[in-house]
């Protein structure tokens, strides 16, 4: 007879595994007080308080979705980072840094996502994904934009131990409880209170990085080509109010434009920062030395130098490379998520009036790169799967569907087929449903590029399916056919 033990050997071993990393973390947390390196980021509205005052009717909408909508674009790009608070109209993120390089992906994924939205905003394509509004309101909502979006970039040690263990280079990480299961975590620390500083010296698509973040960036040169300084300022309790270098990072590939190129014609006639930019490049006043400006890796090391910096950054450095994977409770915590059933579901958006239907060509992702598919929403414990279903596909292609549903009470969608997907850590399972296609299918082009998570669409009929040869995904050809065959019964009144 099989024992217990040999039959749950595995599941056993991997539980006291967990709790032998739990203790040696509990330990080293009252022993010593537990160091990790955050960088946080945040993004700004601009102009949100005059367009309250001229769109009187419609401001709470549009600023609530964008904040949303920068909110979605964060967790998809940057999905270990975690949200610590909304004030008012910018919203603040932060990650813990395990690697030097989680330094540089997540400081151009800020750029990217700072740019992409920025970009919606002036190209008016956000708009036309905003729900509930009529057509003759989304033009109003055009005519009268005047936001943008700016962002700020910082780096800190932080520290949630007792303050008997703090070093001079510690920020606190202090815990509320508000209630049985619900607790406020909260940042307290000078590089806290230099973040919020350097967030105000920044402007519409453009992204302010502190120096000791800068300092970590420049030690690539291909990063070290993207960070311009603009000008010096004193800023109010930061190294007490000694001039503090403004930073912003600017990737070219992303815009495809040179920093210099990237101005506005008349923007140095309404941004002081702008105008400081080329007057500090362009004129040698003599208060700064001209290679503080020209010559960031000079300036920074300059900087680094005269402010004492230099054992700070080798500390941010250490304790990094000394943060220990294995024992992280929230890496723990992921590896028991990832074990966890994963459930997705793909809709096959149907265009009624041509009979045809959206398939998007996957972009080169480590999970089936380049493989043609029908889109896919996540589910989610807070929502119903069809609002889940409705709100990603509003996300990543624009477009307005109705997920077909079975009749009953609780209206769940009506699944054609399941799916299951293998991946290193987890198990994906997912149901195949049919949707109709309400609106908006003219903004699946836009969205498309925008998103960045598929680089082409097509929209393929029936007889189209028998000749398509590209690489998809598995049972393409047959969730086609499927579709095609249950179209006149599913659609008949809808």
């Amino acid at each position: 007879m099989v024992s217990f033990q040999e039959k749950n050997g595995e599941g056993l071993q991997k539980l006291q595994n967990y709790s032998e990393a739990l203790e040696k973390i509990n330990n080293k947390n009252t022993k010593e007080g537990s160091r990790v390196v955050e960088l946080f980021f945040s993004f700004d509205i601009v102009n949100s308080s005059l367009y309250k005052d001229t769109n009187l009717l419609n401001w709470q909408g549009v600023l609530t979705i964008l904040l949303s909508d920068l909110q979605k674009r964060v967790t998809r790009e940057i999905p270990k980072s975690n949200l610590w608070r909304v004030l008012g109209d910018e919203i603040i993120f932060c990650i813990t840094i395990k690697k030097i390089d989680e330094i540089y992906s997540t400081i151009d994924s800020i750029f990217k996502i700072l740019i992409q939205e920025n970009g919606s905003l002036k190209n008016e394509s956000f708009f036309d994904i905003i729900d509930h509004f009529s057509d003759n309101e989304k033009i109003w909502m055009k005519k009268s934009n005047i936001l943008g979006i700016q962002s700020a970039a910082w780096i800190a040690i932080v520290c949630d131990g007792k303050k008997a263990d703090f070093s001079p280079y510690d920020n606190y990480l202090k815990k509320y409880k508000i209630s049985e299961n619900h607790q406020i975590n909260d940042f307290i620390g000078k590089d806290i209170d230099a973040g919020f500083r350097i967030k105000k010296e920044t402007q519409e698509r453009r992204l302010v990085v502190s120096v000791e973040l800068a300092k970590l960036l420049s030690d690539r040169t291909d990063y070290l080509s993207r960070l311009h300084i603009i000008t010096y300022k004193s800023l109010k309790g930061v190294w007490k109010n000694r001039l503090y270098p403004i930073i912003w990072y600017h990737n070219n590939i992303r815009t495809n434009l040179l920093f210099d190129e990237s101005f506005y014609y008349d923007e140095t006639e309404n941004n002081q920062l702008s105008k400081d930019y080329f007057i500090n490049r362009e004129n040698n006043q003599g208060n700064i030395a001209s290679y503080m400006f020209l010559d960031v890796s000079k300036a920074l090391s300059k900087i680094i130098k005269d402010q004492n910096l230099d054992d700070k950054i080798k500390k941010i450095q250490e304790i990094i490379s000394e943060t220990d994977t294995d024992t992280d409770t929230r890496v723990l915590e992921e590896e028991f998520d990832d074990r966890l059933l994963e459930f997705h579901c793909a809709a096959v958006c149907c265009d009624i009036e041509k009979r045809k239907v959206l398939i998007v060509k996957r972009n080169k992702r480590k999970i089936y790169p380049g493989l043609w598919e029908f889109g896919c929403a996540k589910a989610s414990i807070d929502k119903n799967l069809c609002d889940s279903i409705k709100e990603d596909y509003k996300f990543d292609f624009g477009l307005d569907i109705d997920v077909i549903c079975d009749n009953r009470e609780d209206r769940e969608p009506k699944p054609i087929a399941l799916y299951q997907v293998n991946k290193v850590d987890k198990l994906q399972k997912g149901v195949i449903v049919m949707a109709k296609i309400i609106s908006n299918i003219d903004s699946v082009e836009k969205t498309i590029k925008e998103r960045g998570k598929h680089d082409e669409f097509k929209w393929i009929s029936q007889e189209d399916v028998s000749s398509f040869d590209e690489l998809a995904i598995n049972d393409f050809k047959d969730t086609l056919e499927k579709v095609f065959s249950l179209w006149d019964i599913v659609f008949k009144e809808k």
